[in-house]
């Protein structure tokens, strides 16, 4: 039926930007099978957008303007389109809430999405290989073995079909300990620190009820604690609040009854459920968006979004000041061990192992924690319809992100990608442009064949690795990274959730000015190279008496000249700049170009070495003319 209706284009529409309240526009709605357009006739601005980023459609009471019809989008852009015509508004409601949230993943885009960057589509999927990660770690080794009992997933569905288990717990231990756990999601090795022999394994909650036990439950906690050298009990840590874990209990699940695991000493967490989160999200989005100083701390406070973002920190630091520190292994669960648990071992990994924060390290870390280990990434950003009104939805992977963003700031040399990097991923884990996120655990994902059927958006990072660089970044700066949790230093993260503001200030990233230097220092150098071999060739010229070459004839002076991001909001082709359409650096005139602009490449001849180096239409037509 959704497909019925579109294409079709509506002329005449207003659009009021949440983010831009006194730049009411007039222009054409254009909606496809892929997503929705607003175009202003001159060209000057427009909001291309998928339909999987839209969260919500709110259709508001008339006013003079029209019938307005709120966008409310996952990446936090918000803006209102006015129709002037009921049934016109109708039918785009009707059309793009059809669209937003198919009910089959073949429905989206991804399956459709033609990349246009040249790395071999077989680079992103293939970039995670258990077995060379494991043995990056040390491993297999006397006391851990890469077992194939969950080969074809018949161990646990939603667990990767590599594990890393006790080589002394026999098949018996190991299916009776899953069939104790929630989901059979039995404990297993997810990090192996090889300085000290300790390990991180991660679990779901056990199925122990009130008085419930398991003999092989807890043969393999015993078991893994026999792997440290030195330690004789391990850290059970549940990152859940002790009364939730007691409701559970109630209901048949629960946690572990210490008198029964002799080998462990236990601690609880309190990370909230994925319902608190959302909530919580919702009001740090208003009070992003509140225009008065006042509401806009009671609002924030009221969030409790700091707080929550704190409990994940200083759960992943216990984690790590455990493995690294203490010299203690630790088992981390929640409840069914893909959300919390996910979150806390992929940040305490990052806190104590450097190659986490380089570009390709941290792929490797989503794909291990987040994608081989059954995170829900289509549930907890609403792919496809439901029938409980988003009640799975939750910004879980947000918060891993701003973690990592917040630890950022304490230590800015650390990590090897920028700002926008993460920007990037939130986008495109909503976006289902690419297949990477798609489905909610590994044995989904085969099922679907998507890497056969769709794109990995680790092969577009790839292309674009240079504009994801940090300039800041010390590949020897210290090997752990323990993040204060004082609530001072917590900051809002504006990047994030004031990318579409209009204030320049707020759009400028101290990242980008950096990076623009650095280019400059870059294209002096390149020029100074040129300059120098110019005078080597006309001396060579003078002592053999030659005449000189035309390279000689003629030297180029340096055109460049750099350009600071600050209050400069829109391209020479008219077009704002945004998250997606970002201010970049010609290469050759230094000016600021969006990312359409600068496609194109030369190479330039006041520059060596004579390698292509992205410049902008307006220089490439100034060298055509030459």
């Amino acid at each position: 039926m959704a497909e019925q209706r579109v294409p079709f284009s509506i002329l005449g529409v207003i659009i009021h930007s949440d983010h831009k309240p006194n730049e009411d526009v007039t222009g054409s709605i254009n909606l496809t099978k892929d997503s929705v357009a607003f175009t202003e006739p001159s060209g000057r601005r427009e909001i291309w957008l998928l339909y999987s980023l839209i969260h919500r459609l709110e259709k508001l009471p008339v006013t003079a303007r029209g019938i307005p019809l709120k966008f409310i989008c996952k990446h936090f852009l918000k803006f209102t389109i006015f129709f002037s015509e009921e049934k016109l508004c109708q039918d785009v409601l009707e059309a793009v809430q059809a669209l937003m949230q198919p009910n089959e993943y073949e429905s989206l885009y991804a399956f459709r999405y033609t990349p246009k960057h040249p790395i071999s589509k077989e680079k992103g999927w293939k970039l995670f290989k258990p077995e060379h990660e494991f043995a990056r770690m040390g491993l297999p080794n006397k006391h851990w073995c890469l077992s194939e009992l969950n080969k074809e997933y018949q161990l646990c569905d939603t667990y990767p079909s590599v594990l890393v288990l006790p080589t002394s717990c026999s098949e018996e231990v190991v299916f009776g300990s899953a069939k104790f756990r929630s989901r059979m999601r039995l404990p297993s090795l997810t990090y192996f620190y090889e300085p000290k022999g300790t390990s991180l394994c991660r679990c779901s909650q056990p199925l122990s009820g009130m008085s419930k036990r398991s003999q092989e439950d807890e043969d393999m906690i015993m078991a893994i604690s026999k792997t440290t050298p030195d330690k004789d009990k391990v850290y059970i840590i549940d990152v859940r609040p002790k009364a939730n874990a007691w409701g559970n209990k109630v209901a048949g699940k629960g946690f572990e009854a210490e008198g029964n695991y002799t080998s462990a000493d236990f601690y609880f967490i309190g990370i909230h459920n994925i319902h608190v989160m959302r909530e919580s999200l919702g009001k740090l989005t208003d009070a992003a968006e509140s225009k008065k100083m006042s509401t806009y701390y009671s609002l924030l406070e009221s969030s409790n979004w700091f707080q929550h973002i704190r409990a994940i920190l200083e759960a992943s630091t216990f984690l790590a000041r455990a493995l690294v520190i203490e010299g203690k292994s630790v088992i981390v669960h929640c409840s069914d061990g893909w959300d919390r648990t996910s979150q806390t071992c992929s940040i305490a990994e990052l806190i104590v192992d450097p190659y986490y924060r380089t570009l390709h390290g941290f792929m490797i870390l989503i794909e291990r924690e987040w994608l081989s280990f059954g995170h829900k990434f289509s549930g907890r950003h609403g792919h496809l319809a439901t029938n409980d009104g988003g009640k799975d939805v939750s910004p879980v992977f947000l918060q891993f992100l701003e973690c990592v963003w917040q630890i950022k700031q304490q230590y800015p040399t650390a990590f090897q990608f920028n700002t926008h990097f993460l920007l990037i991923l939130q986008e495109h884990v909503n976006s289902c442009q690419f297949g990477t996120f798609l489905g909610n655990c590994e044995r989904e994902r085969k099922i679907l064949q998507l890497s056969e059927k769709t794109s990995s958006i680790w092969n577009y990072m790839y292309s674009k690795e240079a504009e994801f660089r940090d300039p800041l970044y010390d590949p020897n700066s210290s090997e752990f990274i323990f993040p204060s949790t004082d609530i001072r230093q917590f900051k809002l993260w504006r990047d994030m959730y004031c990318q579409f503001h209009s204030a320049p200030l707020l759009n400028e990233n101290i990242e980008d000015v950096i990076t623009g230097l650095c280019q400059y220092d870059e294209a002096l150098e390149d020029h100074c190279d040129y300059l120098q071999q110019t005078l080597t060739e006309l001396k060579q010229s003078l002592e053999a008496d030659t005449p000189p070459t035309p390279l000689m004839r003629e030297v180029y002076p340096i055109p460049i000249q750099f350009t600071v991001p600050r209050c400069t909001e829109q391209c020479v082709c008219k077009q704002a700049f945004s998250l997606t359409n970002r201010r970049l650096t010609c290469s050759n005139c230094g000016n600021l170009a969006c990312t359409t602009c600068l496609r194109l490449t030369a190479v330039l001849p006041w520059r060596l070495p004579k390698v292509h180096k992205p410049i902008c239409k307006r220089c490439r037509n100034s060298m055509s003319q030459l």
